[in-house]
């Protein structure tokens, strides 16, 4: 019934405005028809139907019958007085003076469609195409369409039977003044509702893939679904989604081996099926390594000590692991997430891999400067090499810089910081060690040193002066991969 004071409609028997009903509708959309209505009618330039259906990897009639049925039911939950005051307004002749008018009188247009940027107005508009062609109906035009070809007989009518964008953009931007024109307090953003997965054809979760998703806590609704991937902030949900696991892993879990990571990938596969580049793949095959096999034992981490592989290149090639990881078969039945202790090898093995990926120039350098007891010298060490004291430091740089990124990993950092005192407290190195043992482990490609002395030789972690450990002074806020070297003080 017509609210007399506002002109807009009152509740309805359940209770829900017009925003709320366009809230439902569309967390009653699928997956895939939300990500279709928001590629095609929300985006400023629609994606065409050939790319959604490549991304999704489903054919071009069913993109169109996706974007079909978004819009019938976003149709279907905006009936009322409401939307037929809008479809009105939009068929005069100067739409912006006629909305400037309308929008006082029915508030519920201006609120914000949760899960969009949009006020109701500019939702239906370019979702619905309320530009007049409708001639004061759903908003739905009829069309002639072939789903074989994906063409029409309108020609500004696509297959999906709504105006297409050329035709929505022209309505936004003729009634685009209207929203500035129109006073309205600012609201409140109302939360954005669970997405139930329902309707549309159903696809194998990202959990399937890659199930550490799981034990890392993104799968997020208790289903083991895929609900971790946030809306796209770039075109192209498939390659935003492929950067965001690219992070994870770089970021979080450089300590967990590779095979760990991306079980989904055939140890037979070769380099070239990575889709490395020849020049690489050739290095590869000098080290020996030639299938993705000789790959699963190592860290993320350690993946740098692969030839020509710093931090941008490393990025590259986990961001081909996880497409190629997409190109197999999703694994049947529930995926079964690895343990938290498998996301990360024990420190000890650790250093003890990272030191052998050296070659035996820097590895004696390295271990004779930092960790031996005593240190040797930089001239003994130019002496014995036969290379000048500038190269020998620069070696010695360059290799504790590499050891130590591939050591200080998130969980250690996090550890470390929690015990130690901040910022300029001191712990006896025994207590730091009984509270996180991992730091006591010998190691004996290290001189048999305990894996603290390790750290505390490479720096960037913590100081240990007269068997007091603080943090280190060189950088308080420290990063993961310091750029600069610590000096051993003990």
């Amino acid at each position: 019934m017509p609210n007399e004071n506002t002109g807009s409609r009152g509740p309805e028997t359940s209770g829900r405005s017009l925003t709320e009903r366009l809230a439902g509708a569309l967390a009653e959309l699928s997956d895939d028809e939300y990500y279709v209505l928001r590629s095609r009618a929300l985006a400023r330039r629609p994606t065409p139907y050939e790319s959604l259906a490549g991304e999704l990897g489903i054919g071009d009639a069913d993109v169109v019958h996706l974007e079909r049925r978004a819009a019938t039911r976003i149709a279907g939950a905006s009936r009322g007085p409401d939307h037929d005051a809008l479809t009105e307004a939009m068929s005069q002749q100067n739409s912006t003076v006629a909305l400037a008018t309308l929008l006082p009188q029915h508030p519920v247009l201006t609120e914000t469609v949760p899960r969009t940027n949009l006020p109701v107005w500019a939702f239906l508009v370019q979702t619905l195409g309320l530009d007049g062609a409708s001639n004061g109906t759903t908003g739905l035009a009829a069309s002639n369409h072939s789903p074989a070809t994906g063409t029409t007989a309108g020609g500004d009518t696509p297959p999906n039977g709504t105006p297409s964008g050329t035709a929505r953009r022209s309505s936004a931007r003729a009634v685009q003044a209207a929203a500035h024109t129109a006073a309205r307090a600012p609201r409140p953003r109302p939360a954005q509702p669970a997405r139930p997965r329902t309707g549309g054809a159903v696809r194998p979760a990202w959990t399937a893939w890659f199930p550490w998703l799981i034990t890392l806590g993104l799968a997020g609704d208790g289903r083991k679904t895929s609900s971790w991937d946030f809306e796209p902030q770039v075109r192209g949900r498939l390659r935003h989604q492929v950067n965001a696991l690219t992070s994870i892993v770089i970021e979080q879990l450089p300590a967990a081996p590779v095979g760990v990571m991306f079980p989904a990938i055939a140890l037979t596969d070769s380099m070239a099926d990575l889709e490395i580049p020849a020049s690489h793949a050739e290095r590869f095959r000098e080290k020996g390594i030639t299938s993705f096999a000789d790959l699963t034992d190592r860290t993320i981490a350690e993946l740098r000590f692969l030839p020509h592989y710093g931090a941008k290149t490393l990025s590259a090639l986990v961001q081909r692991m996880v497409y190629r990881s997409l190109q197999h078969p999703a694994p049947t039945g529930s995926p079964t997430p690895p343990a938290p202790r498998d996301l990360e090898r024990p420190l000890d093995e650790r250093i003890t891999s990272t030191l052998g990926y050296l070659d035996e120039r820097a590895r004696t350098i390295l271990v004779a400067r930092r960790f031996a007891d005593p240190q040797a010298k930089l001239p003994e060490l130019a002496e014995r090499f036969e290379i000048s004291h500038m190269h020998a430091q620069q070696i010695d740089s360059r290799s504790a810089s590499l050891v130590r990124s591939t050591l200080i990993s998130p969980s250690l950092l996090a550890a470390v910081d929690e015990q130690l005192p901040a910022p300029d407290g001191t712990m006896r190195i025994e207590d730091l060690v009984a509270r996180i043992p991992v730091l006591g482990a010998v190691v004996p490609a290290a001189e048999n040193q305990p894996a603290w002395r390790v750290l505390d030789g490479l720096g960037g972690l913590f100081e240990v002066t007269d068997g007091e450990a603080r943090r280190a002074s060189s950088n308080r806020k420290r990063s993961a991969n310091p750029p600069v070297p610590g000096r051993r003080t003990a």
